[in-house]
């Protein structure tokens, strides 16, 4: 049950992170600036978040 919780909520993250860059690069207005932002962000955050895993210390099992 949790379980399912958690990919429903992780869905609808990923529905509104969609909705949002959607809306972002409709206008045809620094259509290009934005698109170059979002991959900008979206690596840093990938980045970050490998960085993170390389560097998280592991419990040690017994």
């Amino acid at each position: 049950m949790l379980g399912s919780i958690c990919v429903v909520l992780n869905t609808l993250v990923d529905v509104g992170a969609v909705l949002a860059a959607s809306r972002l690069l409709k206008s045809s207005a620094a259509r290009v600036a934005r698109a170059r932002m979002l991959t900008r962000t979206s690596g840093v955050v990938m980045l970050a978040l490998g960085g993170y895993l390389a560097f998280a210390r592991r419990a040690i099992p017994s």
